[in-house]
């Protein structure tokens, strides 16, 4: 197998192809994989990228696969594709990565590089959490929206060599990179924003930015995070305000955006709802702890990406909760 000197970027949708068009602006060499439906497109079609400082689309260099050649090798990857995928997909390119191959998880969600770490490599995994915002307006078309923070910090490692690499790799591209101090507390502040507002601009439909404004959906904002707060007490110490004025500040960062699960929704894929408010009340029956809003969440999303629900009557259903 010979080894490839290349990124292998794992996802092109919003978040990914942004990714793609930074490296590419830095003339790194990357390597993407992505669906075979994604891939074909992207070979007929091409794929363009409107970053947040650009007037106008680019058209990307892209060399992409559905299935990656058995004598590539990667020591770098970074995975922006669904969290959700997580177990596919290193089962797909664990092949392909070296045995101590750097993996940088660009993803949202609770517990999402248990996969990685499961596996018979010693993979160094790194998290980034962002609040970097993009928007797939057309099939081959991404815009970003708003570059936000990133946080980044080692999962299964303490490796300062590894972190300044991916701080700097980061940073060269253009990203607001902020080293964690504490990856497990920013891991849980972060996806207590996800849950909060994820599920509430699905099933309403509303930008972040009109959601906060809302005084029934910021009710209901508190008691998500009261309830999560209450689930992982005895896990991390995080205070109301620390969560709630995460939530506030990248709501605001963000106040024109439609959140990916809602992006999902409207293109009818798979949500993240699985690794975010499914995965609190996973926690929550595990000590015993109800989680009634996260649960009437859950079955809400799934209704409307598995069944077709009506938004109209989703928010009928979310009104229970007030």
């Amino acid at each position: 197998m010979s080894k490839d000197s290349s990124i292998l970027l794992v996802g092109l949708g919003a978040i990914g192809s942004v990714m793609l068009a930074r490296f590419n602006k830095k003339k790194y060499t990357v390597t993407c994989l992505s669906t075979e439906k994604g891939t074909k497109l992207i070979q007929n079609q091409g794929l363009s990228v409107k970053l947040a400082d650009e007037e106008i689309p680019q058209l990307q260099n892209c060399e992409i696969y559905s299935i990656l050649p058995e004598d590539m090798e990667f020591d770098i990857c970074i995975i922006t594709a669904k969290s959700w995928a997580n177990r596919e997909i290193v089962e797909e390119i664990g092949s392909n990565l070296s045995f101590n191959s750097s993996i940088l998880l660009f993803q949202n969600g609770i517990k999402i590089e248990e996969p990685f770490l499961k596996n018979d490599n010693q993979f160094i995994v790194t998290r980034a959490l962002t609040s970097l915002a993009a928007i797939r307006e057309k099939e081959n078309l991404a815009v970003e929206a708003n570059i936000g923070e990133t946080r980044i910090g080692g999962v299964n490692h303490q490796n300062d060599q590894v972190i300044k690499f991916w701080n700097n790799i980061l940073t060269d591209i253009g990203l607001n990179i902020k080293i964690s101090n504490d990856i497990l507390k920013d891991i849980w502040l972060k996806s207590i924003v996800n849950c909060a507002v994820l599920p509430l601009g699905a099933i309403t439909g509303l930008k972040n930015g009109e959601i906060i404004q809302d005084r029934i959906l910021n009710t209901i904002i508190h008691n998500i995070i009261y309830e999560i707060l209450t689930t992982i007490k005895d896990e991390i110490a995080i205070t109301f305000d620390e969560a709630y004025d995460l939530v506030d500040a990248i709501v605001k960062q963000t106040s024109d955006h439609k959140c990916s699960m809602l992006q999902d929704i409207e293109k009818g894929v798979k949500t993240e709802i699985d690794t975010l408010n499914r995965k609190i009340v996973e926690i929550g029956r595990e000590k015993n702890i109800a989680t009634p809003i996260n649960r009437k969440l859950t079955e809400i999303i799934k209704q409307m990406s598995e069944e077709s629900m009506p938004r109209e009557l989703a928010i009928i259903e979310l009104r229970t909760l007030t």
